[in-house]
């Protein structure tokens, strides 16, 4: 049997008992302590620490060398980010599920968000690290979409630019190289907001805007005042009224030649009284005929009066007890338009037809009444029967 045996992981030369006589015994026993005072664990030199023999409580440092054949690195995600100062510069690190790199100069730079590259890793400047998932721009591919996010609940972040171009989606740049562009006016006295409205409940709906903004969509075109036809909106037929016209704004110019009849020129402006009846005074003072009142409003044009019969079947008369003048007399308000006497001889009743007064009058625009009076001369009584009065405008 050998005096010693060499170690298999170091070449310890280890002193078989009861064999290695001594001082040799003790030479190669200074020897095997000499090798394992400078073993290193490399192959050879002992046998290699495994993870399990290894309790790093401590920052490790690799003095200035790179960590090499890494498989991959593992973080414990943080709470929070981690301040970007002393001792924590120029560390990467995760906080929440996304990953972070506090820079030489203090700036905390989140490098993903929302399962891909946060565009702030780019050239965007002024992002909140904080809360965890904070501002920033993220690509959504399977929306084909850029999302601008203002915290880590995703909600929706303002976005000031310039004009906005816009082309059809999936193609760059889009047919002909066409394009929209959304822009400010070049001078605003101010700045303000516009609000889109909700899908309106029908179709055919105007959009509106007001003062402050807001864009409606309350106005319909109803078929009944407004349609569309063949791709225009128009009024309906039937859809304008007496309520959608102005007092005075139909002139002349619109009417055909010979087509408004007597039956229109009432509804228009022709104005008649209810009719006198048998009326009969005695007053030697001027009283009001029975009826023979009516109120017209007048654009300025002259106005044409007239008593005429009532048109009950019998002719309309003024009828005497005996001679007597009867004075008969047309008024504006208080102001007399025309007079007419009527004379009968002596002796019994008399009874004249047809008698009546035709005047005309040239007032300013505005709304008069006009009325008829009677009477008698001498006090001898008199009778005015089935007279109507009329007035209209030329």
């Amino acid at each position: 049997m050998a005096d010693v045996v060499l170690s298999p992981n170091m070449g310890l030369p280890v002193p078989s008992v009861g064999i290695d006589p001594g001082p040799d015994w003790a030479n190669n026993l200074n020897a095997s302590l000499s090798i394992i005072d400078g073993h290193t664990h490399i192959p050879g030199s002992g046998v290699q620490i495994t993870p399990a023999g290894i309790n790093i409580n401590a920052d490790l440092a690799f003095q200035t060398n790179n960590a090499t054949m890494l498989r991959s690195s593992r973080y414990t995600p943080q709470v929070s980010p981690i301040s970007a100062v002393t001792p924590d510069l120029g560390c990467v690190y995760v906080a929440g599920v996304d990953l972070y790199y506090n820079d030489s100069n203090g700036n905390s730079i989140q490098i993903t968000k929302g399962g891909s590259v946060n565009s702030s890793a780019g050239n965007i400047s002024g992002l909140p690290s904080t809360p965890v998932g904070g501002a920033g721009v993220a690509w959504q591919n399977s929306l084909s979409t850029f999302q601008f996010t203002q915290d880590s609940g995703s909600a929706g972040a303002n976005i000031d630019v310039g004009s906005i171009i816009i082309r059809y989606p999936g193609s760059y740049p889009s047919p002909a190289g066409n394009f929209i562009a959304l822009e400010a006016p070049s001078s605003l006295a101010s700045g303000y907001a516009l609000t889109l409205p909700g899908l309106p409940a029908a179709d055919n709906t105007f959009l509106t805007i007001s003062t402050a903004g807001v864009i409606s969509s309350s106005l319909t075109v109803d078929g009944s005042t407004l349609n569309i036809s063949s791709n225009h909106v128009q009024v309906a037929p039937g859809g304008i009224t007496i309520t959608q016209m102005a007092a005075n704004s139909v002139g002349t110019s619109q009417l055909v030649n010979g087509s408004v009849t007597r039956v229109k020129q009432a509804a228009v402006g022709q104005q008649v009284s209810s009719s006198s009846g048998s009326f009969s005074s005695s007053s030697t003072s001027f009283v009001n005929v029975t009826n023979l009142s009516i109120s017209i409003t007048t654009t300025g044009r002259p106005v044409v009066l007239a008593m005429v019969s009532d048109g009950s079947g019998n002719a309309c008369s003024v009828t005497t007890a005996g001679q007597v003048f009867v004075s008969i007399r047309l008024l504006r308000g208080a102001t007399e338009v025309s007079r007419l006497a009527v004379g009968t001889v002596a002796g019994g009743n008399q009874e004249l037809y047809g008698p009546g007064i035709l005047a005309i009058d040239a007032p300013s625009a505005n709304t008069y009444t006009y009325s008829v009076q009677a009477l008698s001369s001498n006090g001898v009584a008199f009778g005015i029967s089935r007279y109507v009065l009329v007035a209209y405008e030329l």
